[in-house]
């Protein structure tokens, strides 16, 4: 399962709307003189249903990392599923649990952000669970690299 619902429902759902294209583009003469309005609402709230559970505007199980706020982080399971390896992976930054964001406006309708990361901090944790990974992040003081102590 990829997503908070049963592949089934998903496939019911995408039947329903097959149908309902269906009866709207291919000529019925039952439509005539009717009101289409129904069957094309019904269709849109469908697509609108589908779209809004697999690109949530909030992050949360099992596509993203339970315990962290503030940021969506894809789960390590969720990366294997092709609609992640498709659509979010190539719109996101691997980052470490202490990364930090700055955002800049270059012009009204231009937004930049710039990510910071402490690049060395896999070497003290070469590989992290999605449990650890939050706890890191939830708790950043308890998790702090050690630095050189300045001569």
């Amino acid at each position: 399962m990829e997503c908070g619902r049963p592949w089934i429902e998903r496939i019911i759902e995408l039947r329903a709307i097959n149908q309902l294209r269906n009866r709207a583009v291919h000529y019925n003469a039952g439509l005539d003189n009717t009101d289409a309005r129904d069957a094309a609402l019904k269709a849109i709230l469908a697509v609108q249903d589908i779209i809004a559970e697999m690109f949530p505007a909030l992050g949360g199980p099992p596509r993203f990392v339970a315990g962290t706020s503030g940021h969506a982080f894809i789960s390590s399971d969720a990366e294997k599923q092709p609609l992640i390896r498709r659509f979010y992976l190539p719109s996101s930054v691997l980052v470490s649990p202490t990364f930090k964001m700055e955002f800049s406006r270059f012009s009204p309708d231009t937004l930049a952000v710039q990510v910071f990361d402490d690049e060395t901090y896999h070497d003290s944790f070469p590989t992290l669970t999605d449990e650890e990974f939050a706890h890191h992040r939830t708790d950043p003081e308890h998790f702090q690299l050690a630095t050189p102590a300045s001569e």
